[in-house]
């Protein structure tokens, strides 16, 4: 009763923060990047470009959706249905905003406005991937790539807008295309920085209660552990090294139960460049 119960608090908790990034991108986007002019990314741009190149004879709201199909199958299939969900909750919540709502421009400056815009556009997406979802579009084909692989894709996904700016501002003006570009960035690596999913650290565990350490780790980390014998080069006495690769995310939780299992036990959190092999990672 009580674990269904946290499910509904923890679905409600996720559609007010996906609503709540809807609002902030529609702010985003009416406030500071629409009055710059800025030429969109993402399926967006894409489908501007493909219009453009079509000559405007499609209009590019069709072929939006025409590209958003595949990506929606594509994530409820290998993702998750709650992520995607989740992340059409976000989309409906971001247009029914831009519709209904008016937001004034705040800064007079066209540059502050991109950076102040970019800023925000990574706090919507970040709080999206928090609650488990994402702002749609390319995020779909993104997160698909990042789980299959474990690793970031907001650095490839900058590289596909960028690529997508450098053709569209042949058509659109090199002024709004370079806003663009620097708005894009400052998103992307808000959020390449800020969502630690795919980010791991070695974790070095040194203890005399290798066998509650290792237990606990076993039935809540799901991650692989490797136990070495040593001994304290002051005391002679037996201790064992443990260690382990764990997300970023979970570094403190797992922290906190093992010093209650040994209060006396040293830890060391080291960060991990790369991780080659099979990672447990929790599913969306």
């Amino acid at each position: 009763m009580k674990e269904n119960k946290n499910v509904v608090v923890r679905n409600i908790l996720s559609v007010a923060a996906v609503i709540t990034a809807g609002l902030m991108d529609a702010w985003c986007y009416r406030a500071f990047l629409e009055p710059n002019h800025l030429v969109s990314t993402g399926f967006s741009g894409l489908a501007q470009l493909v219009s453009l190149l079509a000559g405007e004879r499609i209009n590019p709201g069709t072929i939006l959706i025409l590209l958003n199909i595949p990506a929606v199958i594509l994530s409820a299939r290998h993702i998750s249905k709650r992520f995607t969900i989740l992340s059409l909750v976000y989309v409906m919540a971001q247009s029914f905003f831009l519709h209904v709502m008016t937001f004034h421009v705040l800064l007079d400056d066209p540059m502050l406005r991109v950076l102040a815009g970019g800023v925000i556009a990574g706090g919507a997406t970040l709080l999206t991937l928090q609650f488990d979802a994402s702002t749609g579009g390319l995020d779909f084909i993104s997160i698909y790539f990042a789980e299959k692989y474990n690793r970031s894709m907001w650095g490839a996904a900058f590289m596909f807008n960028a690529a997508l700016l450098i053709v569209l501002g042949v058509f659109e003006g090199w002024d709004s295309a370079v806003y663009s570009l620097v708005c894009a960035y400052v998103t992307t690596r808000l959020v390449d920085t800020f969502h630690v999913r795919y980010k791991q650290v070695t974790m070095q565990i040194f203890t005399k209660k290798e066998k509650e350490v290792c237990r606990y780790l076993a039935e809540d980390s799901r991650h692989g552990i490797t136990c070495t014998p040593s001994y304290g080069g002051y005391s002679g006495e037996p201790i064992t090294m443990i260690t382990t690769i764990v997300s970023t995310y979970e570094v403190k939780g797992l922290i906190k139960a093992i010093r209650k299992l040994d209060p006396d036990s040293l830890i060391n959190e080291v960060d991990t460049r790369r991780f080659h092999g099979y990672f447990d990672q929790e599913p969306y």
